[in-house]
């Protein structure tokens, strides 16, 4: 067991044979304001002259106040291979306190981060360099798509018909790539320190250049709209200033785009409905091991934790190929592989990245508030 300021192993010898074990509930008492306890888990060891093995109840949780926990044995059993029932009412006990203090709460972010910092000359962005290869090695590896034709919403204004072709041969070449942000349309921006924020939608094609690189041909900021002219298109021949602009917007909003989806949701949101699922259901006995189909199938705890999970952690996500019961071994080996991979390399790839160029997407994400920060 462990506190804040030390590690402890706490050895009670027992006078007697405690002969086959399923619980063991030990007691805490609170004695001091800050008395709580980690305890990873409690061991029976057998003594000498007594057959069978040790015997290890799981813990891996903080004991706090006064209580009893009841621990199951770590092999793990289900209602299933428990016929007799043994267990069905502590678990019972243990799930409806669980149920008292879990819930699934919406979650509000507010973001208070505000930059008045004003640059002053274009050698300043020197440092900057939107290109593709940010978007393979960098924060957000996402939203980078090889481009099978080209896309609806990028719409060429009149006289632009020489660079829808030569965008029409890199497609059919097998060298142009996309980056959508067009999920971003619509989206209310955010009133900071009373300051009104702005969001782009952008669309970015780019080239695979013959030295490996991938830089972006044309960049769109907005989608097009029934009843208005085309949007703008951006060229790497524009005026420096507006090029820069234009690439400026793209970050920002690739800075949004993986902080809301690729980090906040699919990284952070799902493993929080992932544990907190767990955590009320399935907690003490996610060390089992299922032998047959029909005991994955007969697990209603297990049963109970996969229909929560997709029907209300992910607000009723099997239109979109989450189960909401488990059916067979190989069901359950592929649901647990994407949920470990989910909080674990899923948001390791998105998250790792951030220290070099989070800080330039939360300065860039005040692009044009400000004008430019005085380079209009």
């Amino acid at each position: 067991m462990q506190n804040k300021h030390s590690v402890t192993e706490v050895k009670v010898e027992a006078p007697e044979y405690l002969g086959p074990l399923l619980f063991v509930k030990p007691r805490k008492r609170h004695l001091l304001q800050d008395d709580a306890w980690f305890c990873s888990w409690i061991s029976i060891v057998q003594g000498p002259g007594v057959a069978g093995d040790d015997v290890r109840f799981p813990c891996y949780r903080w004991v706090e106040g006064d209580g009893i926990l009841s621990l199951t044995e770590g092999t793990g059993h289900t209602v299933f291979d428990n016929p007799q029932g043994l267990f069905r009412k502590p678990r019972e006990e243990e799930l409806e306190e669980r149920r008292k203090w879990y819930w699934l709460a919406d979650l509000t972010i507010k973001d208070t981060f505000n930059v008045l910092t004003c640059w002053k000359d274009l050698d300043d962005f020197n440092w900057i360099f939107w290109c593709g290869q940010s978007k393979l090695a960098g924060a957000n590896p996402m939203v980078l798509r090889l481009s099978s034709r080209l896309p609806t919403h990028l719409v060429f204004p009149p006289g632009m018909e020489e660079l829808q072709a030569q965008l029409q041969k890199e497609v059919e070449g097998g060298t142009l790539f996309e980056a959508d942000f067009s999920l971003l349309d619509g989206i209310k921006a955010n009133v900071i320190l009373c300051s009104q924020q702005h969001l782009a939608a952008p669309l970015v094609m780019l080239k695979v250049q013959p030295d490996g690189k991938l830089l972006p041909m044309v960049i769109q900021l907005q989608l097009p709209s029934t009843g208005t002219p085309p949007p703008p298109l951006f060229l790497p021949m524009d005026p420096p200033v507006v090029w820069l602009l234009a690439k400026c917007w793209v970050h920002s909003s690739d800075f949004q785009l993986h902080e809301l989806q690729s980090h906040l949701l699919r990284g952070h949101l799902v493993a929080e409905v992932i544990a907190v699922a767990i955590r009320r259901y399935v907690e003490g006995i996610v060390s089992l091991y299922y032998k047959t189909h029909v005991a994955v199938k007969g697990d209603t705890e297990l049963q109970t934790w996969c229909q929560k999970l997709t029907e209300i952690g992910l607000l009723g996500a099997q239109n979109r190929g989450f189960p909401v019961s488990l059916q067979s071994q190989e069901q359950l080996c592929h649901f647990l592989t994407m949920c470990i991979f989910t909080c674990t390399g899923q948001h390791s790839s998105v998250h790792l990245g951030q220290h070099s160029s989070v800080h330039l997407g939360q300065v860039l994400s005040r692009a044009g508030q400000l004008g430019i920060w005085g380079l209009e």
